[in-house]
């Protein structure tokens, strides 16, 4: 199907994927708003949480029909995703001292979804994956919250602080660009971004240029087909 605004055509597993990381980025704009529901906020987070199991029979699909060398990570990774979003969804619904910090959480997520891909050894073939795996370049660390939220808040905290660090890592026995990428990032490579102080400032420059560049990436790919039409 084609593309949200363009005539780019976008398989079954991007396009799901492409749709998980703009409700993210959405989802991040509306929790950053007076008039915020926590309750509903948490309960998409979760929703998308559970699309991501379709995500991964996506894959599996297009790989069993000689479609995609999908990464041998990809479910490992949407597993790790899904604990992190519904953690983090259970830690909204708490207690509302993560709503700063979560505003900033969630549009990293949902590039960490936008990074997911069919393809372990081209990334010139999927642009959408590849800019939201340079934007991720600027790692965002966990902080907990200094106060205490309740027996709940805290065991999704401790949760938070299990994974959060782990979506960065390389997926042991995971040959694809983005574990190799991953793993030189680990050795000394990666900017470190550390979001401890937020600020309006960082909460518009952070939603901007995910879904900002996205867009432009995918006006870019149209106009160049219409070059070679």
């Amino acid at each position: 199907m084609p593309a949200p605004g363009s005539n780019v055509y976008l398989n079954p597993f991007e396009s799901l994927r492409h749709h998980l990381s703009e409700d993210l980025a959405a989802l991040s704009k509306t929790l950053d708003t007076p008039t915020r529901n926590r309750d509903l906020i948490s309960k998409d987070l979760s929703d998308c949480a559970k699309d991501l199991d379709t995500l991964v029979e996506r894959a599996k699909s297009a790989q069993e029909n000689d479609r995609a060398d999908v990464p041998s990570c990809l479910k490992k990774r949407c597993e790790l995703l899904q604990e992190v979003m519904i953690a983090l969804s259970d830690a909204l619904r708490e207690t509302d001292r993560m709503v700063s910090r979560a505003v900033l959480m969630m549009g990293h997520l949902g590039s960490q979804i936008g990074r997911l891909t069919l393809h372990a050894h081209d990334s010139r073939v999927d642009i959408f994956a590849r800019h939201c795996d340079d934007f991720s370049l600027a790692e965002m660390k966990w902080v907990r919250p200094s106060t205490t939220c309740g027996e709940a808040a805290e065991r999704a905290f401790d949760v938070l602080g299990a994974k959060w660090a782990l979506l960065d890592l390389a997926v042991d026995g995971c040959d694809c660009l983005q574990c190799e990428t991953r793993r030189r990032r680990a050795g000394g490579t990666a900017s470190v971004i550390d979001y401890t102080i937020i600020d309006e400032e960082e909460v518009d420059f952070f939603r901007e240029n995910l879904v900002g560049k996205c867009r432009k990436q995918r006006r870019d790919k149209v106009n160049e087909r219409t070059k070679d039409d």
